[in-house]
C-alpha cells in the first residue's frame, strides 16, 4: 500500500520530467490509480465442475480489470510421475457419457471421430493407442492401480536434451496436424511469422537452418550432476507458440493493434526446491551462514561482533546442509513432482472490453491456458526431457552427493572456526584476542565449500568465483566431470581427527595486486559491510607473501622492496603501504565525487558559457585520477596546477592556486600523528578531516595500525615472554613506518576541512580547502607550457599580475592561515585586519564570558579596528602570527627540576638573558580544543598580547589597583597557554624569579618589558621578518621548531634537513613501491561524461 501510495502521489513530477521517449499514448491521458504486487502467489486457481463456477465467483469479487492497463501473471502448473503396479480399463460407455466425440488427433482441419468399440487398447509394441477429445485433450483409456507415496516418481530435467524445447522441428502431420492459419510457420524459409514477435520475443528471429535454438535458456545442474537440474529461458518453448497464440486471439478485440496475451519467459524445476527455503528468496545454503559468524570474529564494531554471535547461535543447532537435509526429510511425498512456470503479460488495452470482468477473465483465460498446459504437444516435450527418481532415492541424492563436500565443511568449522567462540579455554588465556580468533584463509576456504554446497543445490554458477576456483581446481572440475576437484593447497598434518591443513603461503592471489583471491565477499559485505572485507586477510596474506614477493621480484631483475629495513620494518610499512593506498584511493574518489557533482548538469546542458571552464575541469580530473602519485606536492608543481585546474572553476582563479585550509601548513608528521588519532576512534562520527568518514581509509587504518601492533608483539617479544614491547614502543615503530610511506609516496597535498557558515568546521574533507604537507610547489615554465592551452596561459598571466598588485595595496583583503612565514613580509603594512580575524569565535569560544573578558576584549577590538598602526598594535598581529603558526604545540614540560636549577645561576637583572634561558624550553604539544583552530587562537593571542603591552588597557589599570589578573582570564587563556611562559618566549614579559614554571604571580614572578624594551622588539621583529625570517623563527622557537617549518614548507628556499631512520630501517633510501598501473581510470573521447569515472572510483574502491 505504500508502494502504491508513492508512485500516485508522485507520478506527476515524475512522468512530466521524464524522457521523450516515455510519452507513449496509452499514458499520456492516464493516471495511475492502484499498482499490485504479487498478490494472490501460489493460489491454486484452475479447479473443474462446481468448485469452478465457485472460483469464478471469487474471482468477479476480488478483481476488477476495467482500469489496468497492463499486468503481468505467472501461471505454474505441476506434473506428476507414479510407477504403476497394475492397469485397469477404462468402460467405453464411461468414455461416452463424458465425451461424445472422439479423435486419433488432438486438432487439425481433416480429423474424424472414431468408434472405440472397433479400435483396439493397445498398439502392436503395447502402448496404449491414444484418443482425444473435441478440444484435443487426451483422454485415458485405462486407470493404473496400487499407487501410493512410495509409487510416486520425482522428476527433474535431462538438461542434455533441453534443447530440443526451444528447437523448432519440421512439422509432424500425424502429432500435429495444426490448423491452416497456423501452416505459416513452418514454411520452406523455416522462419517464424512476424505475428509471433509479440507472442515471444526470442522466437521472432529468422532460422537458417532447421536445428538453430530460438529462445535463450540457462541451465542448473543439481547434486553435481552435470546433466540433471532444471532450465529457465527468456520465452517459452516452441510447442506452447501456437496454442498461446490461440489463446491471446480469443481475447484480443478485433480492432486492436496488438495482442492480448505476450509470453514473456518460462522455467521448470522439482518442487522441492521451495522446500530449501526458509524465505521465498534464498536457500538455507544461499545464506552463507558459516562464512558470516566466522568472520564475525574479526569485526571492529559491535553490532558486527554481536551479528556473528547471533548466527554462531544458529549454527549450534544446525548447520545449513544439516538444516535443509531435516527439511527436505520432513515429508518427501509432497516435494517430488515437476512444476512448469511461464510468465504471461496480459495487455488490457487489446483484450476485450467483457472480458475486464473478473468471472469472464477466469472462463476465458484462466481454465482455457490450464487445459492448453494438458495438450499432447507439451506433455509429450516435457516427458521427454524428464528423468525419473524413485521414491527413496530423491532428495537424498543431494545429500549423497554433496557428502565429501559437507564432510569437509563440517570438519573445517569445528577444527578451525568453532573452538575460537564461546569462552576461552584456560590454555589460552594470556594471549592476545587477534590470536584467538579463526584464521582468515580458514574463513575462505569455509566461504569455498559453501559456494560448492550452494552450487550442488541451486546449479547457479554464478555463485562460484571463478578465477579462486579454477586456482584451487574446483571450477576445472565441475565443467569436466560435474564434480569439484581440491588444489595441493589443502595439505595433510599429523591430527587424525582433522587432517586436512592450509597454509597462508600457497593461498592463491590475483597476480597483478597481489591480494587473496576471496570467495567470502558477498557474505561479509551483506553481514558487516564492505570495510570489514577489504582488511584483515589481505594484510595478513600480503605479510605471509612478503619476503616471496620479494624473492620473485629479485629473479625478475626488479629491486626487492625496502631492502635497508629489518624485518619487522618491512611488515610495517606494508601494512602503512595498504593503508595510505586507501587513503589515496578515497581521495581521487571524494575530489571525482564533488567535482563531478559541479561540471556534470554543466556538461549535459552543453550550451551554457560555462562549458570550456567545465570541460577543462573534466579533462584534467581525468588526466589527475591517473597520476602515479596523485598528492604529489614535489613534482616542480604538475600535480598542483592540474589539481588548480580541477577545483578551481575557471583558469583565472586557478592562477591562485588550491584554496587552503584553516589549518595552514602542516608537515608530513602531524599528518601522521593525525591519523593514529583517526585509528584509536570507534565511530565514524568521530573521524575528522582529512580522513573521509565516508570511505575505506578509516576501517583499514584501523585494522594496519592493530595488525601493526600484532606484528611489533610477535617480532620483539621473547619466546618467554621475559620482555613484551609497550603500545607506546609499539606505537612509534609504526608512526615511522608510516612517515616513511608518506614520504615515498609523496603524499603533500589534502583536502581538508572547510569553514561552514554558523563558523564550525566542516566534518568531511571539502575541494575548497586543501592543505599543504610538504615545501609549497615551484610551478616550472615547462611544467606549465605543457599542461595548459596558450588561453588559459594567457588567463593565469593576466590574474597572477592581478594579484601581485593586490598584494602591493595596503588595503587588500589578506589572511594570516594561508601565509607563510617567509612570505609574511608582503603583508607587514596591511592598513586592514586580515580577513582570519575571528573577534566573534574567539570571544564567544566558552558558553559563558566573565565581563572582566568582555571588558579587554572590546577595548583591544576597538584600538585594533582604530588604531592599527600603533607600534603595540602592529607588533601584538605579527607575535600572534608567529604562535599560531606553532600550534598545537604551544605548551612546555611541566616537571623542570634541571630548569629549576638552571635558572638560578642566570642574572635575571639582565632582562634578556632571562628570556633566552626560558626560550630553552622545549614547545610541546597541548592536548586541548583550544588550540587547533588558527584563526581563533590568532585572535586571541593577538589581543592577550595587546592587553598585556598595553599600559592603559583594563588588564593593565586592573593590576596596579589589584595585583592579580583573576579567575576569569587565566580561565579562558591558561589552558591554551597564553600565560607568563609564553609571554616571555614572545619576547613580551621576563622573569623575576625561579619559580616562573608555577604559578608566578605578576610583579614577582614575572613582568612585562617597559615600553623603551618592547619598541625596540617590535623593530627587531619587523626587520627580521623582512630579511631574515627564519632567524627570528629559530630566536624565538629554537632549531626544533624552526627545522618542523622548514618541512611545512614556510621557508621553500631552505632544503630541510635529512632525517636518520632508527628501529625499523638503517636509512631512508628507497625505491617507490607504488605501480603507475594502480590507478587506471578510462580515458574515453567523451570527456562530458565524468559517469565513467565516478564509477570507476566506486568499482576500484569496491574490489
Amino acid at each position: 500500500l505504500a508502494f502504491c501510495k508513492a508512485f500516485k502521489d508522485n507520478w506527476d513530477p515524475y512522468f512530466s520530467n521524464a524522457p521523450e521517449s516515455y510519452h507513449f499514448p496509452e499514458l499520456l491521458d492516464s493516471l495511475p490509480i492502484a499498482v499490485t504486487l504479487k498478490y494472490g502467489q501460489n493460489a491454486q486457481c484452475a479447479l473443474t465442475g462446481v468448485e469452478a463456477d465457485a472460483a469464478a465467483a471469487n474471482w468477479a469479487k476480488e478483481y476488477d480489470y476495467s482500469h489496468i492497463w497492463r499486468m503481468c501473471v505467472g501461471l505454474a502448473t505441476h506434473y506428476s510421475a507414479f510407477r504403476a503396479k497394475g492397469w485397469e480399463e477404462i468402460s467405453v460407455f464411461d468414455i461416452y457419457d463424458d465425451h461424445p466425440a472422439v479423435y486419433l488427433s488432438p486438432d487439425g482441419p481433416n480429423r474424424q471421430p472414431v468408434d472405440l468399440n472397433e479400435l483396439p487398447l493397445l498398439d502392436e509394441r503395447g502402448a496404449e493407442i491414444p484418443i482425444f477429445s473435441e478440444n484435443g485433450i487426451r483422454i485415458p483409456r485405462r486407470r493404473a492401480t496400487g499407487l501410493t507415496n512410495s509409487t510416486r516418481l520425482s522428476i527433474m530435467q535431462n538438461l542434455a536434451k533441453v534443447s530440443s524445447l526451444f528447437v523448432t522441428s519440421p512439422p509432424d502431420a500425424d502429432a500435429m496436424a495444426l490448423d491452416d492459419e497456423f501452416d505459416d510457420d513452418f514454411d520452406e524459409a523455416h522462419t517464424v511469422n512476424n505475428a509471433d514477435y509479440e507472442l515471444n520475443i526470442e522466437h521472432a528471429r529468422a532460422r537458417e537452418r532447421r536445428d538453430v535454438r530460438d529462445t535463450k535458456y540457462t541451465l542448473y545442474p543439481h547434486f553435481f550432476s552435470k546433466t540433471i537440474g532444471q532450465w529457465q529461458s527468456t520465452g517459452v518453448i516452441h510447442t506452447m507458440l501456437p496454442h498461446i497464440r490461440t489463446l491471446s486471439s480469443s481475447l484480443t478485440r478485433p480492432d486492436a493493434a496488438g495482442h492480448a496475451v505476450v509470453a514473456l519467459g518460462s522455467q521448470c524445476y522439482n518442487t522441492s526446491a521451495h522446500a530449501m527455503r526458509d524465505r521465498s528468496r534464498f536457500h538455507v545454503v544461499q545464506q552463507g551462514m558459516l562464512t558470516g559468524a566466522a568472520a564475525g570474529s574479526w569485526s571492529t564494531t559491535e553490532k558486527g561482533k554481536a551479528t556473528g554471535k547471533t548466527l554462531w547461535n544458529k549454527l549450534c543447532y544446525a548447520l545449513p546442509h544439516e538444516h535443509v537435509t531435516a527439511q527436505l526429510e520432513r515429508d518427501t511425498g509432497m516435494y517430488n513432482s515437476l512444476r512448469f512456470e511461464n510468465n504471461l503479460l496480459i495487455d488490457f488495452n487489446h483484450v476485450r472490453d467483457d472480458v475486464r470482468d473478473g468471472y469472464l477473465f477466469y472462463h476465458d483465460f484462466i481454465l482455457p491456458y490450464a487445459q492448453l498446459c494438458t495438450r499432447p504437444q507439451i506433455v509429450n516435450a516435457l516427458r521427454d526431457t524428464s528423468v525419473l527418481f524413485p521414491y527413496g532415492v530423491f532428495p537424498e541424492v543431494y545429500s549423497w552427493a554433496a557428502y565429501p563436500v559437507t564432510s569437509l565443511l563440517t570438519a573445517t568449522w569445528k577444527r578451525y572456526v568453532n573452538p575460537f567462540f564461546g569462552p576461552v579455554p584456560l590454555s589460552r588465556r594470556g594471549v592476545h584476542p587477534n590470536d584467538h580468533k579463526p584464521k582468515p584463509h580458514y574463513i575462505e576456504f569455509l566461504a569455498c565449500l559453501e559456494r560448492l554446497l550452494n552450487f550442488a543445490y541451486t546449479g547457479n554458477a554464478q555463485v562460484l568465483p571463478t578465477r579462486l576456483m579454477r586456482e584451487i581446481w574446483a571450477g576445472r572440475g565441475i565443467v569436466d566431470q560435474g564434480f569439484p576437484f581440491l588444489w595441493p593447497g589443502l595439505t595433510w598434518n599429523t591430527d587424525r581427527r582433522y587432517p586436512l591443513a592450509i597454509t597462508l603461503q600457497r593461498w592463491p592471489v590475483h597476480p597483478a595486486t597481489e591480494r587473496p583471491l576471496t570467495a567470502s565477499k558477498c557474505a561479509q559485505v551483506i553481514t558487516y559491510g564492505l570495510p570489514h572485507y577489504l582488511t584483515v586477510f589481505y594484510m595478513q596474506s600480503r605479510l605471509a607473501r612478503l619476503d616471496r614477493s620479494n624473492a620473485m621480484r629479485a629473479r625478475r631483475g626488479e629491486k626487492p622492496l625496502w631492502e635497508d629495513a629489518s624485518p619487522m620494518g618491512k611488515k610495517l610499512r606494508l601494512l602503512a603501504q595498504i593503508a595510505l593506498r586507501s587513503f589515496t584511493e578515497d581521495t581521487v574518489s571524494l575530489v571525482a565525487e564533488q567535482v563531478g557533482n559541479e561540471i556534470q548538469p554543466i556538461l549535459r546542458a552543453g550550451d551554457s558559457e560555462e562549458y570550456v571552464d567545465a570541460r577543462r575541469r573534466s579533462q584534467a580530473l581525468k588526466s589527475w585520477a591517473r597520476q602515479e602519485f596523485p598528492l604529489d606536492s614535489t613534482d616542480e608543481g604538475a600535480t598542483f596546477i592540474l589539481l588548480s585546474n580541477i577545483v578551481c572553476a575557471n583558469s583565472a582563479h586557478a592562477a591562485h592556486g588550491l584554496p587552503k585550509s584553516s589549518r595552514g601548513q602542516w608537515s608530513r608528521a602531524d599528518f601522521v600523528n593525525h591519523l593514529m588519532s583517526v585509528a584509536t576512534s570507534t565511530s565514524r562520527a568521530t573521524v575528522r578531516p582529512p580522513v573521509w568518514n565516508k570511505g575505506q581509509f578509516w576501517p583499514v587504518l584501523r585494522a594496519a595500525v592493530e595488525e601493526g601492533r600484532n606484528v611489533v608483539r610477535r617480532d620483539l617479544a621473547t619466546p618467554d615472554l621475559d620482555y613484551e614491547p609497550s603500545d607506546d614502543e609499539a606505537l612509534a615503530a609504526i608512526k615511522e613506518a608510516f612517515n616513511f610511506i608518506t614520504n615515498e609516496m609523496r603524499i603533500g597535498l589534502v583536502p581538508d576541512a572547510v569553514r561552514l557558515q554558523n563558523g564550525r568546521m566542516s566534518t568531511e574533507p571539502s575541494i575548497r580547502a586543501w592543505t599543504n604537507m610538504g615545501p609549497l610547489p615551484r610551478q616550472s615554465q615547462a611544467v606549465q607550457a605543457t599542461l595548459l592551452t596558450s588561453r588559459q596561459r594567457d588567463e593565469r598571466q593576466l590574474a597572477e599580475v592581478a594579484r601581485a598588485m593586490a598584494e602591493e595595496n595596503p588595503g587588500t583583503v589578506w589572511t594570516t592561515v594561508t601565509t607563510t612565514i617567509s612570505s609574511y613580509h608582503k603583508f607587514l603594512d596591511q592598513a586592514e585586519l586580515p580577513s582570519s580575524w575571528s573577534y566573534s569565535l574567539a570571544l564567544s569560544e566558552s558558553t559563558s564570558t566573565p565581563d572582566m573578558v568582555v571588558t579587554n576584549y572590546s577595548w583591544a577590538k576597538e584600538q585594533f579596528e582604530t588604531n592599527l598602526s600603533d607600534w603595540r598594535c602592529d607588533l601584538a598581529l605579527h607575535l600572534a602570527f608567529l604562535i599560531s603558526k606553532v600550534i598545537p604545540n604551544v605548551s612546555w614540560p611541566q616537571q623542570g627540576e634541571a630548569f629549576k636549577m638552571g635558572i638560578k645561576d642566570v642574572n635575571l637583572a639582565n632582562h634578556q638573558a632571562g628570556i633566552t634561558y626560558v626560550r630553552t624550553l622545549p614547545w610541546e604539544e597541548k592536548h586541548n580544543g583550544g588550540v587547533h583552530a588558527e584563526s581563533i587562537y590568532f585572535t586571541q593571542a593577538a589581543i592577550v598580547f595587546l592587553c598585556w603591552m598595553h599600559s592603559d588597557s583594563p588588564l593593565r589599570r586592573q593590576l596596579l589597583t589589584r595585583k592579580s589578573i583573576g579567575t576569569a582570564w587565566t580561565n579562558k587563556h591558561g589552558n591554551k597557554c597564553l600565560s607568563p611562559i609564553n609571554l616571555i618566549r614572545m619576547g613580551i614579559a621576563y622573569p623575576k624569579s625561579d619559580g616562573i614554571l608555577g604559578r608566578p604571580t605578576y610583579g614577582s614572578g614575572f613582568s612585562v618589558l617597559s615600553d623603551l624594551e618592547l619598541r625596540d622588539w617590535g623593530k627587531q621583529v619587523r626587520q627580521l621578518l623582512r630579511k631574515n625570517p627564519f632567524g627570528l623563527v629559530n630566536m624565538i622557537f629554537g632549531a626544533a621548531v624552526a627545522s618542523r617549518f622548514v618541512d611545512q614548507g614556510h621557508f621553500p628556499d631552505i632544503r630541510p634537513p635529512p632525517r636518520r631512520v632508527t628501529s625499523t630501517s638503517s636509512s631512508a633510501s628507497s625505491s617507490s613501491s607504488s605501480s603507475a598501473g594502480q590507478r587506471r581510470l578510462r580515458d574515453d573521447d567523451e570527456v562530458e561524461d565524468l559517469s565513467d569515472l565516478l564509477r570507476e572510483q566506486k568499482r576500484r574502491r569496491m574490489v
